[in-house]
């Protein structure tokens, strides 16, 4: 007894330390009840949070730059953002085993022509569950323009502006020009849509 009653002392007059930030991020991602993933405190840990601010100062300017632009710009802006925002990631590397397939598909009508791409559709042509819009219109781009991984990051570019300027035009009409443009802004907000441009895929295209 007298024993446990020292450990207890011992316990509550012990100084309590606060963990590091690498002990709760360890602890925070190796507790089966945490979930998690992300904090707003890692991003600041190796980050002055001023440098954080002068990021914000041209981006606030943006925004009232966007906010006073002019009904007949905004589709032309919109097109403009999307390709600016696209065109920097055409250098990831192609990591969807999916596009090894469209490749295969636009490569046979590139080499075998449309008849023979159209016969072996399902057949001698793997297709899997895919249709055949898309590898067809691949296929034409390599057969008029060379098989270049750029001819079709550049032809899905394209598609992806347009479908931002579509949303835009879709909003504008169903209630109105801001509802359009804000509608335009949030498509291209999307980070995963954006990595999903340069692939060769056939999500993005389809959506357009």
């Amino acid at each position: 007894c007298e024993a446990r009653r020292c450990t207890s002392a011992d316990a509550r007059t012990r100084p309590r330390t606060r963990p590091s930030n690498s002990h709760a991020r360890r602890t925070a991602s190796s507790s089966p009840a945490s979930s998690a993933l992300t904090s707003w405190r890692w991003i600041f840990a190796h980050v002055r949070p001023a440098r954080v601010f002068v990021l914000i100062l041209p981006a606030a300017g943006l925004s009232l730059a966007l906010s006073r632009v002019r009904e007949r710009h905004a589709p032309v802006l919109l097109f403009v953002l999307a390709c600016s925002a696209v065109i920097p990631l055409w250098s990831e590397p192609e990591l969807i085993i999916d596009a090894s397939r469209y490749f295969l598909q636009a490569a046979h009508l590139e080499r075998e022509g449309a008849a023979a791409f159209s016969r072996d559709w399902g057949g001698k042509l793997d297709a899997w569950t895919d249709l055949p819009l898309l590898p067809f219109l691949f296929g034409l781009l390599f057969r008029l323009l060379g098989e270049h991984r750029i001819i079709v990051q550049a032809f899905t570019t394209l598609l992806f502006a347009l479908a931002v300027v579509q949303t835009y035009r879709i909003g504008r009409r169903l209630w109105d020009r801001e509802t359009g443009f804000l509608a335009g802004l949030l498509l291209l907000a999307m980070h995963y849509l954006l990595t999903q441009v340069p692939l060769m895929l056939v999500d993005v295209p389809t959506m357009a």
